[in-house]
């Protein structure tokens, strides 16, 4: 690859997050009801530490002009009492975009399904600052990155198995059925979906569920984790080569 083909390197991550009134319903879309923004310089996020020291972050929570669904109230922990008397998002944009602005560039926000989700609905709120949003903010989505660094499925072996009667069912010992194809022959070795969910990768990771979640400083936090335990070697080098400007997303709405 000849140099001017080569990604520029990303100086600065922002490891970002949002809480809401809800999933997206027809007729029905979410409000964020709260935003965190995690930045770290590309420097600070490489050393040989577990516990960076020097970064920015940004909380705000938000009144989300809508009712919260109580399974998302439930989840983040957000009541909708707790949120009446502050600020809607519209009347907080500034501080996001001052944020963003002072940070150093080029800069990645990075969020996890950020792609189908935070970004689209981030953008959705920000229309009215648009404008403003520098051009050169990329993005990144973790679940792609997690999805990549996963090592690839072990190869399905094939075993003969008996013929005479193709409708019997194989009973494993644990209650699950194999499968027999036309030939008779049973799969062996194929693992079943994995889950990308956050949750579920930090399960894997580190053998057990997060000790909190839900929360976007949290989310944010175990991304970072996970990273530091499996990738850290790896990840700003695919957020270089992946990630895409922010405004090619679409919003929500």
């Amino acid at each position: 690859m000849a140099a001017e083909d080569e990604p520029s390197q990303i100086e600065c991550f922002v490891f970002f997050d949002l809480e809401t009134t809800g999933l997206p319903k027809k007729g029905d879309m979410p409000r964020i009801t709260e935003l965190c923004f995690l930045a770290l310089t590309r420097y600070e996020l490489t050393l040989t530490t577990r516990a960076p020291r020097a970064y920015n972050k940004l909380i705000l929570c938000f009144n989300p002009r809508k009712g919260i669904e109580p399974r998302a109230s439930a989840t983040s922990r957000l009541r909708p009492s707790s949120l009446e008397q502050l600020k809607p998002f519209e009347q907080q944009a500034f501080l996001i975009y001052q944020f963003l602005k002072n940070l150093p560039h080029s800069l990645c926000l990075v969020a996890h399904n950020g792609k189908r989700f935070d970004f689209p609905l981030l953008l959705a709120h920000l229309k009215e600052w648009q404008q403003l949003i520098p051009d050169d903010i990329l993005c990144a989505d973790s679940m792609e990155a997690f999805r990549a660094f996963d090592p690839p499925p072990k190869a399905k072996r094939q075993r003969s198995m008996p013929t005479a009667d193709p409708k019997s069912v194989l009973c494993l010992p644990n209650g699950a059925e194999a499968g027999v194809n036309d030939r008779g022959s049973q799969q062996e070795g194929s693992e079943a979906k994995k889950s990308y969910s956050l949750s579920k990768v930090y399960a894997r990771v580190f053998g057990q569920e997060p000790p909190l979640s839900h929360t976007a400083e949290q989310d944010c936090n175990n991304m970072l984790e996970i990273i530091y335990e499996t990738a850290i070697d790896k990840f700003p080098q695919w957020c270089d080569a992946n990630a895409v400007p922010l405004c090619n997303i679409r919003p929500m709405y």
